[in-house]
């Protein structure tokens, strides 16, 4: 509505416009179409809302590979403890699964961390192995996130890895959640986790150097409800070298009991048992044969 003329009123010889006759076609001159758009828009207003995309929360627990047939996992915590994708890891970490360990036939941590990126391994002799990161010696080795206090890369040199789903090997100096040590990075051994269902599968394989192994694995729940599950793992291995004399026998055993006390909270306890006893090592020279 057009208006022409507004109507003033005199006060003291002044001329004042009348405040409400102003505010009432204010309101008039309103289109008509924008009252009727404004009234359609409130009709239809439900079928206007947008719907959000599903929000999925993720655990530590998703990052498992086992059975997954994957090179790589959705999450890791070793940086920061949080299940964080490696996009939001404000470090480099790299992450061997369960699936590369059983193709590449990883089966100790020297063998394994020759597979990683920017991971040194240096072999000084048959059972003595350096690993290096930015070029300092690693120092900070970890089993499920629990620091290995006096580990040396002599003990972790031949570490079995029959009883870990995954290995993180975060890169850079990790001193919140790490041990004191150089800031070189930190590997972090994540082993398997018994299952609500029963499974077991056993492996026989045999190599070069005559080398024979055999793997047993059983999981199962230790009740009704499988709240309270197990799991065992055992290893044995014996074979010779390309280095005349040099043999390695290596037995592993190791079990793992999860127990969910609440629905947000589960108790595990587990312990591992490994024993190697090398023929002929080298240890700073070469080996000494004696003969008659």
């Amino acid at each position: 509505m057009a208006v022409s003329s507004m109507y003033f009123g005199q006060s003291g010889g002044k001329f004042t416009p009348n405040i409400l006759l102003v505010s009432i076609l204010g309101a008039l001159a309103v289109p008509a179409g924008a009252v009727a758009q404004t009234a359609a828009t409130s009709a239809s207003g439900a079928s206007s809302v947008a719907t959000l995309q599903a929000i999925k929360a993720v655990t530590a627990d998703d990052a498992t590979s086992e059975g997954t047939g994957l090179y790589s996992v959705p999450v890791a915590t070793s940086a920061t403890r949080l299940p964080l994708s490696p996009r939001e890891t404000p470090q480099t970490i790299n992450v061997v699964t369960r699936t590369q360990m059983d193709d590449f036939r990883l089966n100790n941590a020297t063998s394994l961390l020759s597979a990683v990126p920017g991971v040194f391994v240096q072999q000084v002799e048959t059972d003595r192995n350096y690993y290096i990161i930015r070029g300092y010696d690693v120092t900070n080795f970890q089993i499920d996130g629990v620091g290995m206090p006096f580990s040396t890369e002599e003990q972790i040199g031949d570490l079995d890895m029959a009883f870990y789903d995954r290995v993180e090997v975060l890169k850079g100096a990790n001193g919140l959640l790490s041990n004191t040590g150089n800031p070189s990075g930190t590997v972090n051994f994540i082993r398997k986790r018994p299952k609500r269902e029963f499974s077991a599968n056993a492996g026989l394989s045999y190599s070069s150097f005559a080398t024979r192994r055999l793997d047993v694995d059983i999981s199962s729940p230790l009740n009704s409800s499988g709240s309270v599950r197990g799991r065992l793992v055992g290893a044995y291995q014996k074979g010779n070298s390309h280095l005349d004399r040099y043999g390695l026998e290596k037995r592993m055993l190791g079990v793992i009991v999860d127990a969910d006390l609440s629905d947000r909270t589960t108790l595990t306890l587990g312990h591992t048992y490994q024993r190697n006893k090398s023929k002929s090592p080298m240890w700073g020279f070469v080996a000494l044969l004696y003969r008659r």
